[in-house]
């Protein structure tokens, strides 16, 4: 059982100047981990994903919720979690003795803060999230993991290939959407789960009339405006991880009459997949998208 938290000032304070000339040195090669390793706190899920496709295991990592992702098929089963969703418990990031900490840039990071406890590297998140290859690759530079990307890009591409062979064949448009119950979010070509159906040869629906996608590559729209972003193929994102169906979906009239859902073409996937940016995540976005299609 875990004693009283630590007020996160005091943690810090007490780490004592050596800590802070280590952690704000210039680049070095990262030292060996008791385990033969680098001692890597990975802050944001997608940065665990990245940091494991190049062959890094971290000691901790966020996630969202308790339990590891279920598209990174067990391989963080035996890594110590934390609840990204609570915000950063620097405690926990102490307590995990770290040589780096890869954190995502932008407000509420409190960098400042982790790099009093070891070497800190801001990953930028680019934008529009197709862009995703980027952020691995940044995070493969500093983790001293280029040299992984090769066999790993290699992999994808072969996926990519082989979803091609079913996805490109698809008749008409695809949509992926998520639907809520004041709107309808769709996700376009150039969003991360687009861009892999894109590259696997499908044709993504466009943005209605006058509406453009936002820097991240969605677009929200009214329930009345289902129809107009609805593909000939539809992937309705939901939770399915956390026991969420399409039932929001299905109550709504405007749904049922969709020619896709009529005709047997739309596909329940898992939101926290689709949207997560990372080789694993690609792969079963893939795999769930040609399958469904009857690959």
């Amino acid at each position: 059982m875990r004693g009283p938290a630590v007020p996160r000032r005091t943690v810090l304070g007490a780490l004592g100047a050596s800590v802070l000339l280590g952690a704000c040195g210039t680049r070095a090669p990262l030292p060996p981990a008791d385990g033969g390793g680098p001692r890597v706190v990975t802050m944001v899920p997608a940065l665990l994903d990245a940091a494991l496709a190049v062959g890094t295991v971290p000691v901790l990592a966020a996630v969202v919720g308790t339990d590891p992702p279920a598209h990174l098929d067990g391989r963080a089963d035996r890594i110590e979690l934390m609840n990204g969703m609570l915000g950063v418990d620097v405690e926990r990031v102490v307590a995990a003795r770290p040589d780096l900490i890869l954190t995502q840039a932008g407000e509420g990071n409190e960098v400042e803060g982790l790099r009093r406890v070891a070497r800190t590297v801001e990953i930028t998140l680019p934008q529009p999230a197709g862009r995703w290859k980027e952020y691995v690759a940044a995070v493969a530079g500093a983790l001293d993991g280029t040299g992984a990307l090769p066999a790993v890009e290699s992999e994808h591409a072969g996926r990519v290939d082989a979803a091609r062979e079913v996805l490109a064949a698809l008749p008409g448009t695809c949509s992926v959407l998520q639907v809520d119950s004041d709107r309808v979010r769709s996700y376009g070509p150039d969003s991360f789960a687009g861009s892999l159906l894109r590259e696997a040869g499908a044709a993504m629906t466009d943005a209605p009339a006058g509406a453009q996608w936002n820097a991240d590559g969605y677009l929200d729209v009214s329930r009345e405006q289902l129809a107009a972003v609805a593909g000939d193929t539809l992937f309705l994102m939901v939770r399915v991880m956390e026991g969420e169906d399409d039932a929001e979906a299905r109550r709504d009239p405007l749904w049922s009459r969709l020619d896709a859902v009529v005709q047997g073409r739309a596909h329940v996937v898992d939101r926290g997949t689709w949207v997560h940016r990372g080789y694993f995540s690609a792969a079963h976005v893939l795999d769930d998208a040609t399958r469904a299609a009857g690959g």
